[in-house]
């Protein structure tokens, strides 16, 4: 029903449409959505793809109206609003713009400023090991992951150790000794994953 909303704009853009688009949004911050969530709603209502990416790379996070979040870039047609931290966001509208695309860009905007905002200041309040978990996680959001290498000191031309080690915790322990001082260490399910400035021994 999301979908039906803009459309039905187009022939009543009159304040009461525009107060349900404000209060789409609204209730997006206020259940801490996530920057996922957020395009994938957005999508949903606007009836179109959207996306978010980093003002210095090309690729971001996009999301359609019957497809997941996935990686993606803005056509070039696509309308383009820049938000805090580095970001912009983009809505791919071809054609003429709806009455309401304006509102839903500049809500649009608000909400994944807050919803950045919030995972950046989750990522500065994890310890070691749940950067690390998150730093493995092939599900968690790149940006988040990259930061939480940034937050291990790791750069992308540092040279870096790493191991998956399973057994008991005594024999983990031994494996950490022996590489010295550990930049980070974390249980990740059933193993051990070991980070290290120095190599680990072949065993």
């Amino acid at each position: 029903m999301y979908g039906l909303l803009l459309r039905l704009s187009a022939l009543d853009a009159d304040a009461a449409s525009a107060l349900r688009v404000i209060g789409f949004f609204d209730v997006l911050v206020e259940q801490s959505a996530g920057v996922d969530v957020v395009l994938k709603r957005t999508a949903a209502l606007a009836g179109c793809a959207v996306g978010l990416r980093r003002t210095d790379t090309p690729q971001g996070r996009r999301a359609d109206v019957d497809t997941p979040v996935h990686d993606g870039t803005p056509p070039i047609w696509a309308r383009v609003r820049p938000v805090p931290v580095d970001h912009e966001i983009w809505v791919e509208r071809f054609g003429t713009p709806l009455p309401l695309d304006d509102l839903l860009l500049e809500r649009f905007a608000l909400a994944t400023s807050v919803a950045l905002s919030r995972r950046q200041r989750d990522v500065e309040d994890m310890d070691a090991p749940a950067l690390l978990r998150l730093a493995v996680d092939a599900a968690a959001d790149e940006t988040r992951r990259r930061r939480a290498l940034a937050r291990l000191g790791l750069t992308p031309t540092g040279l870096v150790h790493t191991m998956a080690a399973e057994g008991a915790p005594g024999l983990v322990d031994t494996l950490a000794a022996s590489a010295g001082p550990l930049l980070a260490r974390a249980s990740v399910g059933m193993a051990h994953a070991l980070l290290s400035a120095r190599p680990f021994p072949r065993t």
